[in-house]
Formats: structure tokens, sequence, C-alpha cells
């Protein structure tokens, strides 16, 4: 067997944090969940045979923000990853690239409205703001 392990970001995209290896088990630090989602990130599972067949174990983890969000913290975060880049694993730097990019793109959601009672995605892109409509049938 072997197992290919990722979560599920804020945009609905499946990343992988190890690549597929017949290791069967991965640690790795993840980005926030939503507070509009109680903080719940989907992670996953893809488990292969030797004829390629595969199932996926979707399970729910709850990710808390970190607590110090300083500058000095986000840069001791970005010279560790940086400075110990050559020697890392592709899939270190994997999990290094996915915990930057989110640390960098991540918005200040605090104060936006409900946005499921307008009928809406939750906020993940822009400041304070609401995603799309759930439905096309409100387009």
């Amino acid at each position: 067997l072997t197992f290919r392990f990722g979560y599920v970001s804020n945009s609905l995209n499946q990343l992988t944090l190890q690549s597929r290896s017949i290791k069967s088990f991965a640690s790795s630090l993840l980005p926030a969940g939503l507070i509009s989602k109680s903080g719940l990130v989907d992670v996953f599972v893809d488990v292969f045979d030797n004829l390629d067949s595969n199932t996926t174990f979707i399970s729910q983890v709850t990710v808390q923000e970190m607590q110090d969000q300083s500058l000095t913290n986000i840069q001791r975060f970005f010279d560790s990853g940086l400075n110990s880049n050559s020697s890392l694993s592709l899939d270190e730097s994997k999990k290094f690239q996915v915990l930057s990019s989110s640390l960098i793109n991540k918005v200040n959601c605090s104060t936006a409205p409900n946005c499921s009672a307008l009928f809406r995605k939750h906020c993940y892109k822009t400041v304070n703001t609401c995603g799309g409509c759930l439905s096309n049938d409100f387009i």
C-alpha cells in the first residue's frame, strides 16, 4: 500500500502535505480553520494498492490560530524555513510553502456579516466580506 496525505484549503483546493509513499503516517502544522466553521479543517489520506486502485478517508480536525502573530514570530517562522531550505525534503518544503502562503494570504474576517444568513459563502478572500452566492439561483 502507498499513502498520500493532505488537507482541503479554505478555497476548497486539495493540498498535498506528504506525497504518495509507503510511509503510512504524517504530521504537519496546518493553517487555522475558519471561525465560521469553528476552526474545522478537512484532512485526508488517499490509500493506493498495488493495482493503483484507491480510496480516500476524510476527517475533520480543529485548528486554532497561532496565538502570538506578532511580526517577530512570523519573521522567525519564515527565517527558519528559508535558512534550512537546502536541507528540507520535498515534502517538508511543500509544508513550508503551504503554511507560508496561508500566512501571507490571511484575511481579517473578524467583522464580516453573517454570511450564511445572506446565502453567501464564508469570508476568506476579501477583508470582512462574504464570498460568492451559495446558489446560482440568486445570481
